[in-house]
Formats: C-alpha cells, structure tokens, sequence
C-alpha cells in the first residue's frame, strides 16, 4: 500500500473515530448518496456547491491543481434518520495540508426543514469540536471557513465561529441557469 493510501485510510479513520467519539452518527458521502439526497430535497435552500453534481465536478477539477484531495464528506444521523450533510475535504497544497470542502473554505453543515433548532445547535457545536480535533490531530494551524447567508442574516454556524475569534470578509457569486 503507497503512503498516500496510508494517509487517505488514517484520515478516512480518524473523522471517522472523532464523529463517534463525539457521539454524533456519520455515513461517508459516498457510502450514503440516497440518504445526502433526502436530506436535501427537504433542506430549506440547497447551495448549488452541495449538490451531488457539484461536489463530483469540484472534486475532479480540485485534484488537478492539488497535490492530493480527500473527500470527507459525511451525512448527519439523528435517532437513526438522516437529518443533514456536510461536504467536508481535506487537500495537500504545496506539502502542507489544508482544510476545506469541495468549495474550498469548510462550509457549514446544511440540515432538513423540520429538525428541531437545539438539536441543529447540538449537531453543529459537535461538527466544530471534529474539525478542531481533526486539525489538532493533523496539526493544521487552523481552517478557513465560508458562511452564505441564503438572505436570512447570521446563523449559530456563523456566531460560534466569530466567538472563536474568526475574521470576515465578504463577497458575491452568481450562478445563472443557462437551461432556459
């Protein structure tokens, strides 16, 4: 088995392990792509960056300018049901690693319409103590995040990383629909 083999189970492994020892079930993206479609057709916005499409698109043209991409993506389980998704990934650029998402920057962890607001809350504190053990583990210096605001202001997501001593910056995309 290559290194980098060796390196792809570890990490694959040890999110993993961190998910569990956080109490909070996880199935890898790849081994739950019905259950990543369920919890987005009843999420309240779906960011074009989460869809399946998306994330298989961003993750081919990403291994082309990295030297190696892992994707660590996971579905979220409450009480045995899917409840949210987080694309989640990890790129070796310039030797060093880096902690991201498909889109670059950690994104937040997107969940369905009905899941009750201290149990979105509960999900997301233990989603924030996985990156930070993941980081420590791995001895990142720290990750960058990317928050969209889907038009309704600052989130718990977003609070708890400025609590954390996170900087902003902001800026615009546009996606347009050229099906028409």
């Amino acid at each position: 088995m290559s290194s980098d083999n060796n390196i792809f189970h570890a990490m694959e492994f040890d999110i993993s392990r961190l998910f569990a020892t956080k109490d909070l079930q996880v199935k890898k993206y790849l081994d739950a792509t019905h259950e990543w479609d369920y919890v987005l057709e009843r999420a309240k916005y779906v960011p074009v960056g989460y869809t399946r499409s998306m994330m298989i698109y961003q993750e081919i043209y990403l291994k082309e300018f990295v030297e190696e991409y892992i994707n660590l993506s996971v579905v979220l389980f409450h009480n045995g049901t899917s409840v949210g998704v987080w694309p989640l990934a990890i790129k070796r650029i310039e030797n060093n690693w880096v902690m991201g998402s498909n889109e670059g920057s950690v994104v937040e962890p997107i969940f369905v319409i009905e899941l009750p607001l201290a149990v979105k809350k509960k999900i997301q504190t233990k989603c924030h103590e996985v990156l930070t053990d993941f980081c420590l583990l791995y001895n990142l210096q720290h990750w960058q995040g990317i928050y969209n605001v889907f038009g309704e202001g600052i989130n718990e997501w977003h609070r708890r990383n400025m609590e954390k001593g996170a900087t902003i910056r902001t800026f615009h995309d546009l996606y347009v629909d050229l099906s028409l």
